[in-house]
């Protein structure tokens, strides 16, 4: 639903209203992005002229002469309400309520937890946190619970764009806890919703690899195809499949690698096709269902490569070539897994256990220590 709209001229922008009963307020996403840089100060003024006009007077001290809710530009996939709420007074000061839901029970004091520290780090204090009405509860999980956030600071400090910033993180830091496993394809929806920098801090993980730089700026010759075709087939070989980032610079923090930095890619309309035939020509049998595709990240842009979990029967996928001593050996093949954040290679025991599980599978249609074998 769209209301009547008219425009404002803040600092030389024009921003396009919605309007309910003159004093509340709607901005549409589709004019959100533009507004960013307006500080919360002049906003504030400006509608404050307005409504005198309106009113033919200005409110009383203290109360809220304006109600505004901005629909955010950016919408994560887990978002229920992916806006805020701005009440404006003549006091130079702003509330804003966000509503963000979480995947992990938690009490209100829990929760505060998390959001208490984005919330000083933007300059402002928190009135409250609670658990959001049935009304409003998360549609997204069965286990997911809505929660709203109210809080407060001068106007003076801040940007409308620094207001999405607070929401985004808000609503990432408390949908994933820490210790979350986050499914490839939400990291991907993220990235898609423009929420890049939103990955910062998360570790790399059984299912999660970055790169900081191409792979055909970062080896020479024929080993950067080799390294490629490693890393696919670690997450082929693996039981969950997994997801490689190629744009994200990685740092060692408290013994794990973690994301640290976006370096994204100039953008080269040949490198997809390429790591595409080498993926192809590299790795055997061939991936089921792989996907390889680039978001871009302003003019940039970040590669990735998810890989799904593949049957069982296929494995192990085998690489042609391998590096020993830093050096090609396009005469060997190399199988290698994921073990944690690290690629490995298969050891001679691994191997030998699975080509005697694919022999007994073949004669007799039971896999080795199956509950099943032996019996009907």
């Amino acid at each position: 639903m769209r209301y009547p709209s008219f425009s404002l001229d803040i600092s030389g922008q024009e921003l396009v209203c919605g309007t309910i009963n003159n004093v509340d307020y709607e901005i549409a996403s589709d004019h959100s992005d533009a507004i960013a840089g307006i500080s919360v100060a002049n906003f504030s003024t400006t509608l404050l002229e307005r409504s005198r006009r309106l009113w033919n007077d200005s409110p009383d001290k203290g109360d809220a002469y304006a109600s505004i809710v901005i629909e955010d530009f950016v919408v994560f996939p887990w978002d229920e309400f992916a806006s805020y709420y701005l009440d404006l007074t003549k006091e130079d000061e702003f509330t804003i309520t966000i509503y963000f839901i979480s995947l992990i029970p938690s009490f209100p004091g829990e929760m505060e937890q998390v959001t208490n520290p984005i919330i000083r780090r933007f300059g402002l204090r928190l009135i409250e946190t609670s658990e959001a009405s049935e009304g409003l509860a998360s549609t997204f999980d069965d286990g997911a619970r809505s929660w709203f956030m109210k809080c407060t600071g001068p106007t003076q400090n801040l940007t409308l764009g620094d207001l999405f910033s607070l929401r985004r993180e808000l609503s990432y830091r408390a949908f994933f806890s820490e210790n979350s496993l986050m499914h490839p394809n939400v990291i991907i929806d993220i990235l898609e919703a423009g929420g890049a920098s939103q990955l910062i801090g998360t570790p790399e993980s059984d299912t999660l690899e970055v790169k900081s730089i191409d792979y055909m700026s970062k080896y020479q010759g024929d080993r950067w195809k080799v390294e490629l075709a490693q890393d696919v087939s670690s997450f082929a070989n693996a039981e969950l499949g997994g997801l490689l980032l190629i744009g994200i610079e990685s740092r060692e923090i408290d013994g794990r690698d973690t994301l640290h930095k976006l370096t994204p890619l100039s953008p080269n309309p040949k490198r997809l096709g390429q790591y595409r035939d080498v993926i192809n020509a590299r790795i055997h049998p061939p991936i089921d269902d792989l996907r390889l595709d680039v978001i871009p990240l302003g003019h940039k842009e970040i590669l990735y490569v998810l890989i799904p979990p593949q049957r069982d029967e296929r494995k192990p996928f085998m690489v042609f070539g391998g590096i020993l001593d830093g050096k090609v050996e396009g005469k060997m093949f190399s199988i290698v897994r994921r073990r944690g954040d690290r690629t490995v290679g298969v050891d001679p025991r691994e191997l030998h256990a699975m080509l005697v599980a694919g022999r007994t599978f073949f004669r007799t249609g039971n896999r080795p220590n199956s509950p099943n074998n032996g019996r009907e």
